[in-house]
C-alpha cells in the first residue's frame, strides 16, 4: 500500500553561503581505526527452558546513537509444546515459538520486555514499543518515555506483516497518530503534548500522519455479510520480522470488505484531488504539497487545490530513496560555476546553498546527512543542525554507500555526528547514525548472543535535542 508525501506554501529566500562549521574536537582526533570503541549488546535473557539455559534471538533495531536496541529474543514457550524454539519457514511461516521485545540499554544492559516494537521515524530517535494494553512512546536521546493514553492496543491479526496500525510516526518523529476506538483516533505531538481526536464516518482500519492531517483508510461495504471487518491479506508471511529469514513470501492478493481512503485535515474530512496526471512524486514527506517532477522539470503540487507550481530554483534532486527531515530535501543548487550542496524546504518554498562540490561524491543518508567533496576536503552537512563538518581519518574517497565512504585504502564507516570515522573489514547490516557497526552474521540469523558493536569514538549522536 503506497502512502503519499508533500509539502506547503510559497515564499522565496535564497540564504548565502553556509559558514563551514569544522569541528576543533574532530580535527584533533586520532586517524580512523585507531579510536575504535567496542560496546557489547549482552541483556540478561531468563529462559529455563532454552537449551543451555541461553536464550536465541537477533538485533532487529538500534537508535540514532546505538544507545538503546530492539532484540527479538526467544524466551516463553507461547505453542505449548514444552521447549522453546525459534523456527521460521523458508516461506515466512511461524514454525514454533513467538519472539518477546528485550529493550537493551547498550551501555548499561538494563533490559525491559515488550509484546511487540511497533515502529521507528525515519532517523532512529524515536521508538514505539508495546506492553500487553499500553503503547509508549520511546524518545532515545532525551530518554523520555510517554504512554499514549487512551490508545486502543487491538492488533491487526489479519495482517500480520503490514506495518502496525496500533500506532504511527510521522516521518520526523515528533507526532504520533493511533487509534482510541473503532472509529476514532488521535492525533498527539509527542514535544508539545498536545494533541486533539478524531471521529471518523466508518469503521476505522488504520490512520497516519499527512501535513498537518491523517491520511485514514476506513471500512466502507460489508461484502460478505459478516458485518463491518478489517480485510484480510492472503499471505504465507506470519510476523513483521518474518521476511529476514524467508527464502521468498508469498502474496496473494487481499478478500473482505471495501476499504475508502481519505484525508482528515485537523479533524474535518477533505476532498482529496486525484494525482497529478503526467508527473512523478519524487518526494517522501508527511506534507500538504508533492514534490514532483513532470517532463524534468520540478514542481511544488498542492494535494487540496489540485494544482502545481514551478519551483523558482535552478536544483536538481540527488535521490529519490530518503525522506525529508524537519521538512528539508537535500538538493543540487546548479551556480553559476560548478555544483553546490544546497537544501530546500518545500513548505516554505526556501532554499540554502552551501559549498561547492564535486558530482560524483554525492549521497544522502536518511538520517538527515549530506555527504560530499568540496575542494581537497570530504564533509558532511547536517540537514537538521545546518551544520557543515570535515570528515576526517580518511582520504580518496571514490563512492559513498549511505554511511560507509569507499576508498582506495579500503571501506570506512562515519559518524555522522561528528565527522570522524573507522576502517572496517566486511559489510555491515546495520550501522547507526553515529557510526556503530553491527555485521551480517550477527543479524541475520538466530544466534546465542551476545551481539557486538564497533563504534566510531565515543560519540553520543546527539543535535539540538533530537
Amino acid at each position: 500500500m503506497r502512502f503519499l508525501a508533500g509539502l506547503m506554501k510559497n515564499k522565496m529566500v535564497i540564504f548565502g553561503l553556509i559558514t563551514v562549521l569544522f569541528s576543533c574536537d574532530s580535527m584533533k582526533r586520532k586517524a580512523a581505526g585507531k579510536d575504535k570503541v567496542q560496546r557489547r549488546i549482552a541483556p540478561t535473557l531468563p529462559c529455563p527452558l532454552c537449551e543451555d539455559k541461553k536464550a536465541s534471538g537477533f538485533v532487529l533495531w538500534l537508535s540514532q546513537d546505538a544507545k538503546y536496541a530492539a532484540l527479538v529474543v526467544f524466551i516463553t514457550d507461547t505453542n505449548n509444546d514444552g521447549k522453546i524454539e525459534a523456527k521460521v519457514g523458508d516461506h515466512g511461516e511461524l514454525l514454533a515459538d513467538s519472539g518477546t521485545i528485550a529493550w537493551v540499554n547498550t551501555f548499561t544492559q538494563k533490559t525491559e520486555f515488550y509484546d511487540a516494537f511497533l515502529g521507528s521515524d525515519h532517523s532512529n530517535r524515536i521508538a514505539i514499543l508495546k506492553k500487553g494494553n499500553e503503547i509508549f512512546a520511546v524518545n532515545t536521546v532525551s530518554g523520555i518515555v510517554q504512554k499514549l493514553e487512551g490508545a486502543q492496543a487491538e492488533k491487526d491479526f489479519r495482517n500480520p506483516c503490514l506495518p502496525s496500525r496500533e500506532a504511527v510516526l510521522s516521518v520526523d518523529g515528533d507526532r504520533v497518530v493511533y487509534p482510541i476506538g473503532p472509529n476514532s483516533y488521535r492525533s498527539y505531538h509527542l514535544e508539545s503534548k498536545q494533541g486533539y481526536d478524531v471521529k471518523t464516518a466508518d469503521l476505522l482500519w488504520r490512520a497516519r500522519p499527512r501535513g498537518e492531517g491523517e491520511e485514514v483508510f476506513e471500512i466502507v461495504k460489508d461484502y460478505d455479510g459478516d458485518g463491518l471487518a478489517f480485510p484480510r491479506s492472503q499471505s504465507t508471511c506470519a510476523c513483521d520480522w518474518c521476511p529476514r529469514f524467508a527464502r521468498s513470501v508469498g502474496s496473494y492478493g487481499n478478500v473482505g470488505d471495501e476499504i475508502s481512503k481519505s484525508i482528515y485535515d485537523k479533524g474535518v474530512k477533505v476532498q482529496e484531488k486525484k494525482e497529478f496526471r503526467g508527473c512523478k512524486n519524487i518526494g517522501k514527506n508527511d506534507g500538504a504539497f508533492s514534490l514532483l517532477e513532470c517532463q524534468h522539470t520540478l514542481y511544488r503540487g498542492d494535494k487540496k487545490t489540485g494544482h502545481k507550481t514551478r519551483i523558482p530554483y535552478k536544483i536538481k534532486i540527488p535521490s529519490y530513496e530518503n525522506p525529508t527531515l524537519d521538512g528539508w530535501f537535500p538538493v543540487l543548487v546548479l551556480g553559476k560555476v560548478g555544483l553546490h550542496m544546497g537544501r530546500y524546504h518545500i513548505d516554505k518554498n526556501v532554499l540554502e546553498t552551501g559549498p561547492q562540490v564535486s558530482r560524483h561524491s554525492l549521497k544522502t543518508h536518511q538520517s538527515g546527512f549530506w555527504f560530499g567533496r568540496s575542494g581537497e576536503e570530504d564533509i558532511i552537512w547536517s540537514l537538521r543542525s545546518n551544520q557543515i563538518k570535515k570528515i576526517s581519518g580518511m582520504s580518496d574517497v571514490m563512492t559513498y554507500e549511505g554511511l560507509i565512504a569507499n576508498t582506495k585504502k579500503g571501506k570506512y564507516v562515519i559518524d555522522g555526528f561528528s565527522g570522524n570515522t573507522q576502517k572496517i573489514e566486511g559489510r555491515p547490516t546495520w550501522i547507526s547514525a553515529n557510526g556503530c557497526v553491527l555485521f551480517r552474521k550477527q543479524t541475520h540469523r538466530m544466534t546465542k548472543g551476545p551481539w557486538d558493536l564497533s563504534c566510531v569514538g565515543d560519540s553520543k549522536g546527539v543535535e539540538n535535542g533530537k
